[in-house]
């Protein structure tokens, strides 16, 4: 990761709450005084789609130039992943030094719930590309939402600049 830039993708379908863990890590980046750039993809925000957000949060402002919100190809530094198919679907975006949390639970694919042929190994082949990776069924714990769970895992693992004590201040 470079010492500037922290560079975020996360992964979900729709109604999964990707939006709204993205929106945590904006406020927590802007709360903590950097800059975050980014944008919001919402294909298909009712349960189907992909929903996924690109952040880059800057760490030291000695560089004023502007930076885009598109991560490069190959400089993702952490994946958050709501669903393992949707983790998979941004593999190609990151290298071996990305840090990974994905939820384990697949949702049916848009054909699979159409022709009843239910696609699996998602989570096998994220083990297979990651040495950096963290698998859970984060649909465990009913009593808090799962994109709040990855969040704070992300946290709790330093792969994000902040605290759980700031994540609480802004919930």
């Amino acid at each position: 990761m470079s010492n500037k830039i922290i560079n975020i993708i996360v992964a979900g379908t729709g109604g999964q709450g990707t939006v709204t863990l993205s929106n945590f890590i904006r406020k927590l980046a802007l709360d903590n005084g950097y800059e975050c750039e980014g944008a919001t993809f919402k294909g298909g925000a009712q349960r189907m789609g992909t929903a996924y957000s690109e952040l880059r949060i800057r760490l030291k402002k000695e560089n004023q130039t502007v930076f885009s919100s598109q991560i490069p190809k190959g400089e993702v530094h952490v994946l958050l992943g709501l669903e393992p198919w949707e983790t998979l679907r941004f593999a190609s975006l990151c290298n071996k030094n990305t840090k990974v949390i994905s939820h384990t639970v697949e949702e049916k694919l848009y054909i699979e719930r159409i022709n009843g042929q239910a696609k699996t190994g998602a989570v096998q082949q994220l083990e297979a590309l990651f040495d950096q990776i963290i698998l859970q069924d984060f649909s465990i714990n009913v009593e808090e939402k799962i994109n709040t769970q990855v969040l704070k895992r992300a946290l709790i693992q330093n792969y994000l600049p902040f605290n759980l004590e700031q994540l609480k201040q802004i919930m």
